[in-house]
């Protein structure tokens, strides 16, 4: 959603690049964000819209739009979701940082999984934990213990999870 010409035909670039390796690889989908706010949230998230109306076909096909940890929350991603008819990715530690107004985790849950499954895909889920605080935007080389009882409820869904932490644990339990 930049407006600046040289940044938006090198980010059309790299889209075209990443979807072609995708296609080699056999990858079905690339998530992204929606960008920056340049002044006006509603102007911006319409260039965006325009924008992404302007790539290819498969590049399109393969785009899912996540919220993030400070301008665009999880209400603004399923209303642009709608609008570009993609999947939504809900990242639990950037609603924490930047929470949808009046909606709680679970709402916005049901949401991001309609986005997936009236297309007949498996939602996609990221889930970190702050590194000193729960609102913290770096992320932490753990899940906390909270994280991952949040984890092991989404798994009751048919849904992946994406673990943000550089070190994983190893579950002895077979979860």
């Amino acid at each position: 959603n930049t407006k600046d010409s040289d940044v938006l035909e090198n980010a059309g670039k790299d889209l075209m690049y990443h979807t072609l390796l995708a296609g080699l690889l056999g990858v079905d989908d690339m998530i992204l964000h929606v960008g920056g706010f340049y002044g006006d949230k509603i102007e911006s998230m319409e260039r965006f819209v325009y924008n992404f109306n302007m790539l290819p076909p498969k590049t399109k096909e393969l785009l899912r739009v996540e919220n993030d940890d400070k301008t665009y929350h999880m209400e603004d991603v399923l209303s642009l979701s709608e609008e570009i008819n993609v999947p939504a990715v809900l990242d639990i530690h950037h609603d924490r940082c930047n929470p949808t107004y009046n909606k709680t985790i679970w709402d916005v849950r049901y949401g991001m999984m309609e986005t997936w499954y009236k297309r007949g895909l498996q939602p996609k889920l990221h889930i970190s934990t702050g590194k000193d605080s729960t609102k913290d935007r770096s992320h932490s080389y753990l899940l906390s213990e909270d994280d991952i009882d949040l984890v092991l409820e989404y798994c009751s869904s048919n849904i992946d999870i994406m673990v943000e932490a550089e070190q994983k644990i190893e579950f002895n339990d077979g979860v």
